[in-house]
């Protein structure tokens, strides 16, 4: 299942791509949405000081946490 998270400069790898739009303390577009990091951008950012950034993730899930979510959804389509 695709999720955004929230996740500080250290933890962000290359190949990972943004989840929303990163802002510049100016509030300027640094990097847009679907922006896939590489070494280079996030040297970038780490002198620019960005300390956090949104990417899509993945999080695994058991079957059994599959279907509750998928019954919670249900429900709140009822």
């Amino acid at each position: 299942m695709k999720d955004k998270q929230h996740i500080e400069l250290e933890q962000a790898k290359p190949g990972m791509s943004l989840a929303q739009n990163l802002l510049g303390i100016g509030g300027q577009c640094l990097m847009a949405t679907g922006t896939v990091l590489t070494e280079a951008k996030l040297a970038g950012l780490r002198r620019r000081g960005i300390r956090s950034l949104m990417v899509w993730g993945t999080e695994e899930l058991s079957p059994q946490e599959v279907a509750a979510r998928r019954a919670a959804v249900g429900a709140q389509l009822d």
